[in-house]
């Protein structure tokens, strides 16, 4: 009977042995296991933060070159006005000039046409004088 005994002792020590290690390959496997994904959801979240990360370099980008742009449209649009307002300046001056141009020709033609009128009645003058004298 004690025989017996040790036999059903050492069955159950190495079943309770088995167990153990059954229970403790459980464990490594579910501690492995549960590593496995959280590195997993780490390198998720990392790759999702690099993406984050480029999108929102690429719009910074984005916005860069829309706001050099639009100083770009800026420039222009105010390089030509400026040059608009200069056309316009200078058609006013031009159109100041031949006014002015036009007054100092008609003063001219009018005084041309008063030396004109001179002679001509210097010329009756004389004209009636030389009958007068050729009379006598």
């Amino acid at each position: 009977m004690g025989s017996q005994n040790l036999n059903a002792d050492e069955a159950l020590f190495r079943f309770e042995q088995r167990r153990a290690e059954a229970e403790a390959k459980k464990d490594k496997e579910i501690s492995v296991a549960k590593s496995r994904e959280e590195n997993e959801a780490l390198r998720v979240a990392s790759d999702e933060r690099k993406k984050t990360a480029l999108i929102t370099i690429k719009n910074d980008e984005e916005s860069q070159v829309a706001d050099q742009a639009k100083e770009r449209g800026v420039a222009i649009a105010s390089k030509h006005k400026e040059r608009e307002i200069a056309v316009e300046q200078e058609r006013v001056e031009k159109a100041r000039q031949l006014e002015v141009i036009a007054r100092e020709r008609e003063v001219v033609l009018g005084g041309i046409a008063r030396d004109k009128e001179v002679e001509v009645q210097k010329k009756e003058i004389a004209n009636v004088v030389r009958d007068r004298i050729s009379r006598r």
